[in-house]
């Protein structure tokens, strides 16, 4: 069974709780710990002080209790002391009084005076003080006084749980405190954790939808913090890459459109090449080696069509291609036109892919050429550097302005823009004979970028006579 992973939500609550609510009860108890003891000292020390001066008060009763033995004095006297007992000092209270020799006096429990648990006090130095006993499993206060005038020890036993009725209303206005702040934070936790995981908690919500291939622009964001910053850098991720879907989308179309138009184009390339191997074979016959040069140059022309279109190749098989190319368009010019082809022996052996040269040495032949009125060359040549392979076809033809070189330069280091121009020179070729000038430029600079990434590709160069193009490849040599 799947482990369903924990809200953020309710992690910062869980993490708020003990980082705020719990200190919170804990300074809390600890307060009202220490208000009830200081309000327990309180009344203990208020019943001492009450003690005393009922001492004071009753020396002349007892005095003249002593010397008058009648029934009806003892009676005002033990409504008096059971008065004290039960209202003054708290209720079930318990008096005695004792000389300092611990002769009992007068008590309201004989039986609790005859257990002598006061024994303690005749002892004592102080002239009043509480400790606690033990009666009949009862916890008892014991509070004492000593006058010194009448020679006697005024002692009440009170039960605990009678002082501390008189606390009750303070631990029920602490448990109440308590209770309301308990609520308040536990209502602030809540608050703070939808605040701060609720951008968290909707950011991956629209993560789930993108995941899910919804892929929506979000909403700006009013917070100034990291989380912001997050939603900003997944904003960027989405719009990359629904640009990134969207390109390689309109790719796919224009690849499935380009091999449709080479389909439509192919007149069977099978039978052309052996129909011209047919013509070279009859020239041999006549004796016309120009005509079965031509005818060779052409059937090796369309043999090197006929492989495969996804094979890379050499760049060795690019130049014996480029060799049949020039041979068969230069046969019109009369020697006019001079090659030169100069490639460093290292680079013959990597691989490029396939019309790399055709395209740029037919842009110099048909358009640098075309008001020819004097000799021209077109050279060729292919260095390494720096592990890359560097191709150049340079031409003594009409060439383009610095400005046009650089307009040209800008469209094809911009990918998009070289594969919509590309497809603008497709579909305007047939009206406008100048832009079939850059389908085949823009076929082989994109080819190129696609084929081993954008670092690579075609840049012009003006020349004093003529232009220079210039073809980056990445080294890789076969094998």
């Amino acid at each position: 069974m799947a482990r369903v992973p924990l809200s953020v939500k309710y992690k910062m609550m869980l993490v708020h709780t003990i980082v705020i609510m719990i200190p919170i009860i804990a300074v809390q108890w600890l307060a009202f710990q220490a208000l009830s003891s200081k309000l327990y000292d309180n009344v203990v020390e208020s019943n001492l002080n009450i003690l005393a001066e009922a001492s004071n008060s009753l020396i002349f009763l007892n005095l003249n209790a002593l010397q008058l033995e009648d029934k009806g004095n003892d009676q005002v006297q033990q409504f008096i002391f059971y008065g004290l007992a039960n209202t003054a000092m708290g209720k079930d209270s318990d008096v005695i009084i004792s000389n300092h020799s611990g002769q009992t006096l007068f008590s309201t429990n004989k039986h609790l005076a005859s257990k002598h648990l006061h024994e303690q006090i005749f002892a004592s130095k102080e002239g009043k003080g509480s400790f606690t006993v033990d009666y009949l499993h009862v916890k008892r206060v014991v509070f004492y006084s000593y006058n010194a005038f009448a020679d006697w020890y005024i002692i009440v036993y009170t039960p605990e749980s009678s002082i501390m009725e008189k606390l009750s209303y303070i631990h029920h206005l602490m448990g109440i405190l308590m209770l309301s702040s308990g609520i308040m934070c536990v209502v602030l936790i809540i608050l703070l954790s939808i605040y701060y995981s609720g951008p968290i908690i909707l950011l991956n919500r629209k993560m789930r939808q993108y995941a899910a291939g919804k892929i929506d622009m979000m909403r700006p964001s009013r917070r100034q913090d990291e989380v912001e910053e997050l939603e900003g850098y997944f904003e960027d991720i989405v719009v990359r890459l629904k640009e990134s879907v969207n390109r390689e989308y309109e790719m796919k179309i224009k690849s499935d459109k380009a091999k449709l138009l080479a389909l439509q184009a192919q007149i069977n390339p099978h039978f052309l090449h052996n129909a011209l191997e047919t013509i070279n074979s009859i020239a041999l016959i006549h004796r016309v080696p120009l005509i079965s040069e031509l005818a060779r140059s052409l059937s090796q022309m369309f043999r090197y069509n006929i492989v495969n279109e996804e094979k890379l190749v050499t760049i060795d098989d690019e130049l014996h291609h480029i060799e049949h190319y020039l041979k068969v368009q230069l046969i019109r010019f009369d020697q006019a036109i001079q090659t030169k082809i100069d490639i460093d022996p290292n680079v013959r052996s990597s691989r490029t892919i396939k019309f790399v040269l055709q395209p740029i040495v037919e842009n110099s032949i048909v358009h640098g050429f075309r008001n020819m009125d004097k000799e021209g060359f077109i050279d060729i040549t292919g260095y390494c550097e720096r592990s890359r392979v560097i191709l150049t076809v340079r031409d003594s033809g009409e060439g383009m302005t610095e400005e046009e070189v650089q307009q040209m330069n800008d469209k094809l280091g911009n990918l998009d823009m070289s594969l919509s121009l590309e497809q603008d020179s497709q579909e305007t070729a047939g009206h406008n004979r100048a832009y079939e000038y850059g389908i085949g430029i823009y076929n082989v600079n994109n080819r190129i970028k696609l084929a081993f990434g954008e670092q690579y590709g075609l840049t012009y160069r003006a020349m004093e006579e003529g232009l220079l193009v210039i073809i980056t490849l990445p080294y890789q040599p076969e094998g």
